[in-house]
């Protein structure tokens, strides 16, 4: 029974050490980037339309994905 004891007490450590050492944290810069720039749906990276408007100091911005033909909501962002 000694033996036994020993060998599931060698096991033990050997897992823990994986998970100490097999975690990573995750890169929410990439993550941000992905969810932004790629479709939801497909993956297909998405094609952006910036309409500019001078007089009031506004860009509307709109993305479509060529695969899918979906489209994001408009958004607008005054100039500063």
């Amino acid at each position: 029974m000694g033996g036994d004891e020993k060998n599931k007490n060698t096991d033990s450590k050997v897992i823990t050490e994986f998970r100490i050492h097999g975690f990573s944290k995750p890169d929410y810069r990439s993550q941000f980037l992905e969810a932004i720039n790629y479709c939801p749906l497909c993956g297909t990276e998405l094609f952006f339309v910036h309409k500019t408007d001078f007089e009031y100091w506004s860009v509307e911005e709109e993305a479509h994905c060529p695969t899918c033909h979906i489209r994001t909501n408009k958004q607008s962002f005054s100039l500063q």
